[in-house]
């Protein structure tokens, strides 16, 4: 059975409604690894400590586990840096293409959690095209 793995921020307000987008989209299992701004992270400090932990349990998971999916999500105001929409929109992209380079065998895809409490994909790579921008944050 596939599953999928969800990299998120450990702020609240952005779990239900990711992991409310990956039953509807995907319809699959998932496990969630958790970081504070993760799409920063790995976007922006991508030899970090904290980068090289999600990436460590990424492959792990996926060594163990029938990964066909990798979400990473971002929200407005996460760890005081998201604010505006053209950062958030190049830190999520950013992160996704890092990710999608170490792990080619898995769709890679970025989720933005609106304000209202919606996620929806905005980015995406590793799958037919190499990289597909959405529409924007």
């Amino acid at each position: 059975m596939s599953r999928c793995i969800v990299v998120n921020c450990v702020d609240g307000r952005a779990q239900l409604p990711v992991i409310e987008f990956i039953k509807r989209e995907y319809g699959v299992s998932f496990d969630i690894i958790t970081e504070w701004n993760p799409a920063y992270v790995l976007a922006e400090r991508n030899t970090s400590v904290e980068a090289r932990s999600i990436m460590e349990k990424i492959q792990l998971l996926i060594k163990n586990n029938n990964i066909s999916v990798l979400a990473i999500a971002s929200h407005r105001g996460c760890a005081d840096d998201c604010e505006s929409g053209a950062s958030c929109s190049r830190q999520l992209n950013l992160s996704v293409q890092y990710v999608a380079k170490h792990f080619p065998e898995q769709k890679v895809i970025g989720l933005w959690v609106d304000a209202d409490g919606s996620a929806k994909e905005v980015c995406s790579a590793n799958q037919e095209e190499n990289s597909k921008p959405k529409e924007g944050v």
